[in-house]
C-alpha cells in the first residue's frame, strides 16, 4: 500500500512539473514579442530593450524557467500587466464566486440526482422518469466551451458592406485589428494592443471587428465579449 502511494504522488509530481514546462513554452516562447507589446509601438529599440531586461527576458531560456518555477512555488504568479495588479489577486478575488458555483452546483446535483434516481425506482419508465432523464441528459449543453459555436458573433457580409460604404457613419464602429493601418474611415486598434486599451472602446456603440482573414478578428472578438461589448467580427477579407 505504501509503495502505491509513493508511486501516485511521485506520479502526481511528475505530471505538475510538465504542466509547468507547458505553461512556460506557452507563454514564454511564444511568437509574440512581449517586450514590444508593453512598450508600445512608437517605442524606441532602447525603451524595448530596457523593458526586456527587466523582465528577465534577456536571459537564456533555461534561467528564465527556473526564475519562473522559482517564483510559482513562493506563490508569486506574477503581474497582470492588463489589469494592473499581481496575478494572486485576481485569483484571491474569484475564489469566493469558484466557491459558491461549486458548492451551489454540487447541492443542485446531489439534490436532484437523489430525486431522480428515488423517482427511477419507484416509478420506472413514468413520464416523470423519463422527463428527468432527458432534463439530465440535456443540463450539460450549457456547458459547451464557446469554441464549439464557432460561429457566434459573425456579421453577415451584406451588412458589413452597408457598414463599409456608410465610412465610417454607420451605427456600428468598425475596428481594424490588423498590425497596420489601411482604412481611414476605421478606428486602428492592432491585436497585440486590444487588451491594454479596452478602457478607450466605447460600451455605447456596437463595435465590428475586421481583418485580414478574419483570424486576429474572432481573437479579438472573444476578448471584448468577455469585457462585455457589443460586438461582431467579419468572417474574411474586407473590400479592397
Amino acid at each position: 500500500m505504501a509503495g502505491f502511494l509513493v508511486r501516485r504522488v511521485l506520479l502526481g509530481a511528475l505530471v505538475l512539473w510538465l504542466i509547468t514546462v507547458l505553461v512556460f513554452i506557452i507563454f514564454y516562447i511564444g511568437p509574440s514579442d512581449v517586450a514590444r507589446t508593453l512598450a508600445g509601438r512608437q517605442a524606441t529599440p532602447d525603451v524595448v530593450e530596457l523593458i526586456r531586461h527587466r523582465l528577465g527576458l534577456d536571459k537564456p531560456i533555461w534561467q528564465q524557467y527556473l526564475t519562473f518555477l522559482g517564483n510559482a512555488l513562493r506563490g508569486n504568479l506574477g503581474y497582470d500587466y492588463y489589469h494592473q495588479v499581481p496575478v494572486t489577486s485576481i485569483i484571491a478575488g474569484a475564489i469566493p464566486k469558484t466557491l459558491s458555483l461549486a458548492v451551489g452546483a454540487a447541492v443542485l446535483w446531489l439534490a436532484l440526482g437523489v430525486f431522480n434516481g428515488v423517482l427511477s425506482a419507484v416509478r420506472p419508465r413514468t413520464f416523470g422518469d423519463r422527463a428527468l432523464t432527458v432534463f439530465s441528459l440535456g443540463a450539460p449543453i450549457g456547458a459547451v466551451p464557446s469554441f464549439v459555436d464557432a460561429g457566434a458573433g459573425e456579421i453577415p457580409y451584406a451588412e458589413f458592406l452597408e457598414l463599409w460604404n456608410s465610412k465610417g457613419e454607420g451605427k456600428a464602429l468598425l475596428v481594424d485589428v490588423r498590425p497596420t493601418a489601411s482604412v481611414p474611415f476605421a478606428r486602428h486598434l492592432p491585436l497585440d494592443r486590444l487588451p491594454f486599451e479596452v478602457a478607450s472602446l466605447p460600451r455605447d456603440r456596437e463595435l465590428v471587428l475586421f481583418c485580414a482573414i478574419g483570424k486576429r478578428s474572432r481573437i479579438g472578438y472573444e476578448l471584448l465579449k468577455r469585457e462585455g461589448f457589443r460586438v461582431r467580427y467579419l468572417r474574411g477579407a474586407p473590400p479592397r
